[in-house]
Order: C-alpha cells, then sequence, then structure tokens
C-alpha cells in the first residue's frame, strides 16, 4: 500500500480544477494522488462556472468527455 509520502503533490478535491490540475501534474511527470471526499453526485444543486476558452484546456488535457457526459 502506498503512502502519502511516496506521492510528490497530494491534489484535494476531484472537480474541475483539482482533476486539471491532477491530470496536468501527472502528465508533467510527478507522482500525483487526487483525493476526493465523496464520488456520489452532490444532493443539491451546484453550479461550475467555465470560462471561454478553458474547454480547449480541458480538451487538450483529455477530461472535455467528462464535461459532455451530463
Amino acid at each position: 500500500m502506498e503512502r502519502a509520502q511516496d506521492y510528490q503533490i497530494i491534489a484535494v478535491g476531484a472537480e474541475i480544477v483539482g482533476a486539471a490540475a491532477a491530470t496536468a501534474l501527472g502528465r508533467g511527470g510527478h507522482k500525483v494522488l487526487l483525493i476526493e471526499r465523496d464520488w456520489r453526485e452532490p444532493d443539491r444543486i451546484v453550479g461550475e462556472l467555465l470560462q471561454p476558452g478553458r474547454l480547449e484546456a480541458l480538451k487538450e488535457l483529455g477530461l472535455d468527455r467528462e464535461i459532455y457526459s451530463y
């Protein structure tokens, strides 16, 4: 079992920014652990703002399919 000390970066929160940061850092050669407290869908209405042009950044990271899956 790996321990927190085995990672160079620990990212907390797997929503848009956390997932994108962890992906980019991992592809950059860092050993990254991504932690999310609860993988269930939220029981409340939540909103995300995706600024114009940021979808291209998500496409480059291969994360755009997650946006379209909703």
